[in-house]
């Protein structure tokens, strides 16, 4: 037996070991869960082993780190590093490598559009999250300028309401200012109305001095005169107590309307000087 046979007899059964603690790892692991410690360790001189064969071209060697980085088995798992040794145990004549290889590639393609469909479906939401707030703003922009709209067109209808109620009121006070100075003094009724209390018992005194006087007359003239000269006499008394009264009335009323204009002329002074100040003054004929 030469060298080269020893050293392939060496290898194959260094193959046929590692193959045997690889199965009996796998079945401790699945047995007995709980002893991670030592099985991380076993792991661990596996592919330490593994490892200085493959450098040296094993195939078997390197498929098994391949399937060791696929699974996470004493090694963090890494498909791409998988894959970096299914190929080189395919080069170096492993049939089962394309298998594992294809396996690989289709996982990596999965999970590479499951990230595009997250990644796309987080941006649509964030789209979407970003449009709803865009629609709130409006709302309540919109909102706003809606209500100092309203809030103006109250106020403004407010102050076009007292403008109007200010102007109907002063009109009317001009009115009836108008009205006091144009009012006449022509009728008995108003001559009477117009009398001030001391001008009516002044008349009312007269009357009762010129009855007084018409007894006095008619007491003296009783004697000595014929029923017909008693009555023209009592007649001519009457007539002259009437004139009196008459005489005393006109004076009276005289007197109430040179008041009276003399009051009016000094309203109208006094209205025509707040009218030009834009205020306007209602006053009480104190006569009516």
């Amino acid at each position: 037996m030469n060298l080269a046979d020893g050293q392939g007899m060496f290898m194959k059964n260094m193959t046929i070991l590692t193959q045997t603690i690889m199965l009996f790892l796998m079945a401790v692991v699945y047995i007995q869960p709980a002893q991670s410690e030592e099985i991380d360790s076993s792991w661990n001189q596996v592919f330490n082993f593994q490892f200085n064969l493959a450098r040296h071209g094993n195939s078997r060697a390197q498929f098994i780190l391949g399937e060791m980085y696929q699974k996470g088995r004493g090694v963090k798992q890494d498909l791409n590093t998988a894959l970096l040794w299914y190929r080189k145990a395919e080069k170096s004549g492993s049939k089962k490598a394309a298998a594992r290889i294809a396996t690989i590639q289709q996982t990596m393609q999965n999970e590479a559009r499951e990230k595009a469909r997250n990644a796309a479906q987080k941006a649509r939401q964030a789209k979407e999250q970003a449009h709803q707030r865009a629609l709130q703003k409006q709302r309540e922009a919109e909102a706003q300028v809606h209500q100092q709209a309203l809030q103006k067109q109250h106020e403004a209808e407010v102050q076009a309401y007292q403008q109007a109620l200010q102007k109907q009121r002063e009109a009317e006070a001009q009115v009836h200012q108008r009205k006091l100075l144009k009012q006449p003094l022509t009728t008995s009724a108003a001559i009477t109305k117009r009398l001030t209390p001391a001008s009516v018992e002044t008349t009312v005194s007269t009357a009762a001095s010129g009855k007084a006087t018409a007894n006095t007359s008619q007491q003296a003239i009783d004697h000595g005169l014929s029923p017909e000269e008693r009555a023209k006499k009592i007649k001519e008394a009457n007539e002259r107590v009437q004139e009196i009264v008459r005489q005393n009335a006109l004076h009276q009323q005289q007197k109430a309307e040179a008041a009276l204009e003399k009051y009016r002329a000094a309203m109208k002074q006094s209205s025509q000087r707040q009218t030009t100040t834009n205020a306007a003054t209602r006053y009480q004929d104190p006569f009516e």
